[in-house]
């Protein structure tokens, strides 16, 4: 990697340690935002017509 390219970002460590440390995932995962994001991912899908997705 040379000294202008950045290093990936961890995603994995990255959830882990902020579910471990807040013990939720965050408000964007509950009542309005969830219901939002919900609703965001719903449309897209039903617009490209995914038939599968995996977590």
């Amino acid at each position: 990697m040379t000294k202008n390219q950045k290093a990936p970002f961890d995603y994995k460590s990255y959830w882990e340690n902020n579910d471990a440390q807040s013990g939720t995932s965050g408000s964007g995962s509950y009542v309005v935002l969830a219901d939002l994001k919900a609703d965001i991912i719903n449309a897209y899908m039903q617009e490209h017509t995914v038939q599968s997705v995996i977590e």
